[in-house]
């Protein structure tokens, strides 16, 4: 079983490289299928957004993740097109049927194959596999019994035009993006989704190359220290020195 507290922050070591390629900042879920799909990671060289498909990783060990080649490595603006239904799952809210907000997500415990085994709320409850009604962007349902929210799916409309007789398709519902050819990828310079670095610790100070503070060492991070790192290029320096709180 991994913890994701324990996956980021972790160095990515390509094998038949040998070679260090960045800094696990994020781990990326499929909303739909509820699976880990890729780690995100960032390089001090570039400090452009990566990602590496969980199905490239050879394995995780205690202080470092290690993936087949540094081909497995792509720019993550090639998967924009899919963040429609991708999202992080850290310091989400999360609400019962009933209505109830029961907790935020702090950890998620994964099984070998980084599928969900558990959400690990701020107040220690833990949401199992079985008890996840629905993951979307930015709220988790659970629920004690059976639930298909499948049932919910908004429906195709079908209306008549006024001057055919032919039928229009109205689709309710976005539109699936997975048929949409990728986008050209652009250079990414900032995180795009930082809520896995919300609420931990920096284990050592961070400075510009200016000598100004940007975050002191024992800082809980917040929005304010990653934007401020952004702003002088050390996002991978916030990542790499994260810890669990």
């Amino acid at each position: 079983m991994y913890k994701i507290s324990e996956i980021i922050s972790s160095p990515v070591i390509s094998l038949y490289e040998s070679e260090y390629q960045g800094t696990i900042y994020n781990i990326i879920f499929d909303c739909k299928t509820q699976k880990c799909k890729f780690l995100c990671i960032l390089n001090e060289e570039d400090n452009i957004e990566k990602v590496v498909s969980i199905s490239d990783i050879y394995k995780v060990g205690n202080n470092c993740v290690f993936i087949k080649n540094s081909g497995c490595i792509e720019l993550k603006s090639n998967y924009d097109y899919l963040t429609c239904n991708y999202t992080a799952l850290i310091n989400l809210p999360v609400f019962d049927l009933d209505g109830n907000k029961i907790g935020t997500s702090v950890d998620i415990d994964l099984d070998e194959k980084f599928n969900i085994e558990n959400i690990i709320l701020h107040n220690k409850n833990i949401i199992k596999e079985s008890q996840i009604a629905n993951i979307g962007k930015n709220i988790i349902l659970t629920s004690d019994s059976g639930f298909n929210i499948s049932k919910f799916k908004p429906k195709l409309k079908s209306v008549s035009t006024t001057t055919t007789n032919n039928k229009v398709i109205i689709l309710s519902e976005m539109q699936d993006t997975t048929a949409m050819p990728p986008q050209k990828p652009q250079s990414e310079k900032i995180i795009t989704d930082y809520r896995f670095l919300i609420g931990r610790t920096l284990s050592q100070d961070i400075m510009a190359l200016n000598g100004e503070l940007i975050a002191r060492k024992g800082s809980a991070i917040n929005k304010d220290i990653v934007t401020k790192a952004s702003l002088y290029g050390k996002l991978m320096e916030i990542a790499r020195y994260s810890q669990k709180a």
